[in-house]
């Protein structure tokens, strides 16, 4: 700071200093001098001198410059499982010294705001803008991961005995978010309409064979990528008729060979 000119040598004064700057920005750094009332060795007595204070000459300034936004420490939970709504991380942004002390810790809406983009489905690449005030300069770009949901597939089986008829089974169930205590599985309530299964399985012949099927994802509706299926195919079998098979020959038919017919 300025030193104080025309003391006398030997004696000194004190300066009270309430000029502060906190934001960006320049201001004023005022002080008070702090004269002795009375006369004490090696203190300046203001009766002694003839003092004017001209703040274009005395008083200095205190600038605060911008901060770069990547000085900032920027903690927000990274992964997410599809829940057919908007993801919004929500950002601890905090300022630290050399140390990692934390100096201040910054709010939303004052300090900083977020813009969030792709934050739906698990395939579009979900990421926030992070735009602090004019105390900081540039912006923070940070991504997050939107992960599918897991979800089962079975199609039913069957048992039948042998009739001629082909046996088939179009019951396919999965599981949806209704399913249990864990939120994060299975198909979306509202999107479980979108839903559809072509199911192919069948069998005639004594044996039996998988009850195939497939998913139709009805888009925009539902996206198959927001989802990890894992399916399983029913079982259909036919079994032996019970009973004896009986043939009926009529002799008329035939000619006499002397052989067994």
């Amino acid at each position: 700071g300025n030193e104080p000119n025309g003391l006398v040598e030997g004696e000194t004064v004190d300066f009270y200093f309430t000029g502060t700057r906190t934001e960006v920005g320049v201001s004023s750094n005022d002080f008070t001098v702090m004269w002795t009332l009375s006369k004490v060795p090696g203190k300046a007595w203001q009766k002694n001198y003839d003092y004017v204070k001209t703040r274009d000459l005395f008083t200095g300034e205190l600038e605060v410059t911008p901060l770069d936004v990547s000085q900032l420490d920027i903690h927000y939970p990274d992964t997410f499982v599809y829940g057919g709504t908007n993801v919004c991380p929500y950002a601890t942004v905090t300022l630290t010294n050399a140390v990692g002390e934390v100096i201040t810790n910054l709010v939303l809406g004052l300090d900083y705001d977020v813009t969030y983009t792709n934050n739906v489905n698990a395939f579009d690449n979900p990421y926030f803008i992070l735009e602090p005030s004019s105390n900081f300069t540039g912006v923070a770009t940070n991504a997050f991961d939107i992960t599918p949901r897991e979800v089962e597939f079975k199609s039913a089986s069957g048992t039948k005995k042998y009739d001629g008829i082909a046996l088939t089974n179009h019951l396919v169930t999965y599981t949806t978010q209704d399913d249990g205590a864990n939120l994060y599985r299975g198909i979306l309530t509202n999107e479980t309409r979108f839903l559809e299964f072509d199911v192919w399985g069948e069998q005639t012949e004594v044996g039996a064979s998988s009850n195939w099927f497939e998913v139709v994802w009805h888009e925009p509706g539902i996206y198959s990528s927001n989802y990890t299926a894992t399916v399983t195919y029913g079982l259909l079998r036919v079994t032996l008729k019970d009973g004896r098979l009986v043939i009926e020959v009529d002799p008329d038919e035939y000619e006499w060979t002397g052989r067994e017919v």
